[in-house]
């Protein structure tokens, strides 16, 4: 797939990559730029964070120094915003020239096969197979490379980033939070892929019995076989609808258990922080700034394992 995008438009490939890697940086900058803000002010009135309130009776000069410094936190996260919204355009025309690669080196493939196999295989699953299969290849790129890979480098330099303002305690409970979310999360949805590969089954021979009955109208009507078709049918829908049971069950268990790490772990990060605010080792704007770094470190968890569960469902249909 990868060899597919390169091959056809390679422009399109690093202006994309380029794009998602200016998005990440300049969003990091986003909570420094807000650290530099109170600093300044902090430093215009002469006193420490945790000294007592700030007097707001700055001059002019100083005024516009701190709306500089306003105005470029705004625009930086206008600016991230922006190139995320380009470069989510520029992949999905990406991912439009992958899947229609795809879709027309299957086509090519089962038209090259000989009689014997459209007269063994079932036709309808055939056809859902194949549908599927295209739009696995869409989702795992997309995951793949919009999701996981820049969450996963964004954690690790926001890692890094509170390491060096709140020292190791901090970012290790950080990196432990991640790790305890990102294998909970692979556990369970190791689990309910099982019942994904199920609903899959089903879901292949009740297309493939509606249009071998549908076809074959006339000799069921003929030998009187509707009540065996539909119970067949019937029988179908009843094995699919128990492995999609089981799929809700888990995917209610992974949210529940997600939840739970994010906030037991950013519960315990802000304690922290708390006490070395208290202790007078941190600022009033590196406070605000290893609050909105531990912020913007949790908020890709929400995504994770909805990615995750995508990646996976999708390398489940693309096996197919």
């Amino acid at each position: 797939m990868l060899k597919s995008l390169w091959k056809r438009d390679p422009g399109l490939a690093l202006t994309g990559t380029l794009l998602l890697i200016s998005s990440k940086a300049t969003k990091i900058m986003v909570p420094i730029l807000y650290k530099n803000i109170f600093d300044h002010m902090e430093t215009l009135a002469g006193g420490s964070a945790s000294a007592g309130f700030i007097s707001p009776d700055f001059g002019s000069a100083a005024l516009a120094s701190i709306g500089i410094l306003v105005l470029a936190h705004m625009a930086a996260r206008s600016i991230a915003e922006a190139l995320q919204s380009i470069n989510d355009i520029i992949f999905a025309r990406s991912m439009q020239l992958v899947t229609r690669d795809l879709g027309t080196r299957a086509l090519r493939h089962l038209l090259s096969l000989d009689a014997n196999f459209y007269v063994r295989s079932n036709l309808g699953a055939i056809t859902r197979v194949m549908e599927r299969g295209m739009r696995a290849s869409s989702a795992v790129l997309s995951r793949i490379f919009m999701h996981l890979v820049p969450q996963t480098a964004e954690l690790m330099i926001v890692a890094y980033i509170i390491y060096a303002k709140a020292g190791f305690t901090m970012a290790a409970g950080a990196v432990l939070t991640v790790l305890a979310y990102a294998g909970f999360t692979l556990n369970t949805v190791q689990r309910r892929n099982k019942y994904i590969r199920a609903m899959n089954e089903q879901d292949n021979q009740a297309t493939g019995k509606i249009l071998e009955t549908l076809s074959n109208q006339d000799v069921v009507t003929g030998f009187n076989r509707q009540d065996h078709q539909v119970k067949e049918y019937t029988e179908t829908l009843v094995s699919y609808q128990k492995a999609q049971m089981g799929s809700i069950r888990q995917l209610s268990f992974l949210n529940f258990g997600q939840r739970t790490i994010e906030a037991i772990g950013q519960g315990i990060l802000l304690l922290n922080t708390c006490i070395m605010v208290q202790a007078g080792s941190m600022s009033l704007g590196e406070l605000l700034m290893v609050n909105a770094l531990l912020s913007q470190l949790m908020m890709p968890l929400d995504h994770l394992g909805s990615n995750y569960m995508q990646l996976s469902q999708g390398l489940v249909d693309g096996r197919e």
